[in-house]
């Protein structure tokens, strides 16, 4: 979990000192904020104040929304939660209960497995990989991965507000084995296969390390000023970074099963 840098904590901070003093003349309310997730950024309207594991702060009543942002590495992820409010009387405390709900992300190697959730005697279809499942409380069961020629998997859901889930399947199975063993490599030289694998797997690493720096550098913006705009411009860079990523694994498990072919 990252924190903002000392220069633009100290940004912040005289910015809110010199907000908080223009309101000083307006009448205030307590507001008291219970949510699941106490590490959640608090904005009143476009005012961070602070985090919501504080639980009571003092707002203006010209206050018209609060919103909670998470502020985790896959915080561009998780939607804000945000509560209009009318904040009538001032002198009095106002109440809200602010959760977010629990996402479970869930990737496989290979892809287009089916995900299965087992949970309490009941089972139903989530998707097929990669999938992102939301709920609005945690999840108790497991997910039950299926992948033809592959053994089946079971990992426990988590209770995080966002679990990631990555699972390598191992093949298994009469028909895949006869599959493996049925095959021979080709005797042709295709040495070419080797660099292009290689080539595609350093070119696509530094793909995925570069768009992941672009996600951070506006994340950190993001957390700073709550901004939505940022948010679907981190999520785009997160997305480019998992394609390469994905690019990447590719251009390496071709190299692996050629030389494996060599043996």
């Amino acid at each position: 979990m990252r924190m903002p840098g000392a220069n633009k904590s100290v940004v912040l901070c005289l910015l809110l000192a010199g907000m908080v003093c223009a309101a000083q003349g307006q009448p205030r309310a307590a507001v008291v904020i219970e949510t699941n997730y106490p590490e959640a950024l608090v904005y009143a309207d476009s005012l961070w104040l602070g985090y919501a594991s504080q639980g009571t702060f003092f707002m203006p009543t010209t206050v018209r929304e609060i919103r909670l942002v998470a502020q985790e590495e896959n915080g561009w992820n998780i939607s804000p939660v945000v509560q209009p409010v009318e904040l009538i009387r001032a002198d009095s405390t106002y109440r809200y209960r602010l959760n977010f709900p629990y996402y479970y992300q869930i990737r496989t190697v290979p892809f287009d497995a089916v995900v299965y959730l087992e949970q309490s005697g009941e089972r139903w279809r989530i998707g097929e990989t990669p999938v992102l499942y939301r709920s609005e409380v945690p999840l108790s069961g497991v997910f039950r991965i299926e992948h033809p020629g592959y053994l089946v998997q079971q990992v426990d859901a988590g209770s995080e507000i966002w679990n990631d889930v990555e699972v390598m399947l191992h093949s298994g199975g009469q028909e895949h084995q006869a599959a493996e063993i049925a095959w021979r490599p080709p005797r042709q030289s295709r040495t070419w296969i080797d660099y292009a694998a290689l080539g595609l797997a350093v070119g696509a690493g530094v793909a995925a390390i570069h768009y992941k720096f672009k996600a951070d550098d506006l994340y950190d913006q993001y957390r700073e000023t709550g901004d939505p705009d940022i948010r679907s411009r981190v999520k785009r860079y997160d997305v480019q970074a998992g394609i390469s990523l994905g690019a990447m694994q590719v251009g390496m498990g071709v190299f692996a099963i050629r030389l494996l072919l060599r043996r």
